[in-house]
Formats: structure tokens, C-alpha cells, sequence
């Protein structure tokens, strides 16, 4: 795969992803702000008083950044290994990374 794919595609397929009923519940119980990096655009994924889509104010913000290429590999219908979580992505996939203050980072990744 190559980062040629459409970034406005991905960042859809997100949304869908984020508005499924278990997804939009953890969303909602966030403490921060997440932001994907989707080929230099930010989707943010915000507390149940903001709207997926926009930051929220006054929350931390921990961001997830990757390749084009990986958030395509990811929403494939069944990812390979190394592609089925955070924690594999962050072994296998050098380019993929979590960024923020480590304390929030500590307090999401669970979610």
C-alpha cells in the first residue's frame, strides 16, 4: 500500500467507525481530546460535550500518528497482525506514534 490512498476517505471511514454505538460510548467517557494524524489533517475524537470532528476546549490532548498507509491497513476489514492494536502498532510500525503529555497517554491507552 502506498500513501497515495485518499486521506478525506480514511478520515470517513473513521468517523463511521467512531459513531458506532460501543465506540461513541468509550468516546464519550474520554477525559481528553484523541486526534488522529490522517496525512497531515487532524480528526479529533472528543469528550460527549464537544462533537467528534472538533477539538474540545479545556482537555488534554493526546495525539495518534501514522502513515496513510497504516490507518488504511488498520480499517481493512481484517487487519494483519501487527496492524490489530496500539500496542502492535507501536512495535511493528516505526512511523506510527502516540504523542501528548505521558500521563494522559498512560490514562487512555486502556480505552
Amino acid at each position: 500500500m502506498t500513501d497515495s490512498v485518499d486521506p478525506a476517505a480514511i478520515a470517513q471511514a473513521l468517523r463511521t467507525a467512531a459513531a458506532a454505538p460501543d465506540a461513541a460510548r468509550v468516546i464519550s467517557r474520554l477525559p481528553l481530546t484523541v486526534w488522529l494524524d490522517i496525512g497531515g489533517g487532524r480528526l479529533h475524537l472528543a469528550p460527549k460535550d464537544s462533537d467528534v470532528g472538533m477539538p474540545a476546549v479545556g482537555v488534554p490532548e493526546v495525539g495518534v500518528q501514522g502513515p496513510l498507509s497504516v490507518w488504511q491497513t488498520c480499517l481493512g476489514a481484517i487487519p494483519p497482525a501487527g496492524f490489530q492494536s496500539v500496542g502492535a502498532l507501536m512495535r511493528s510500525q516505526p512511523d506510527f506514534r502516540i504523542v501528548g503529555d505521558p500521563l494522559a497517554i498512560a490514562q487512555c491507552l486502556g480505552l
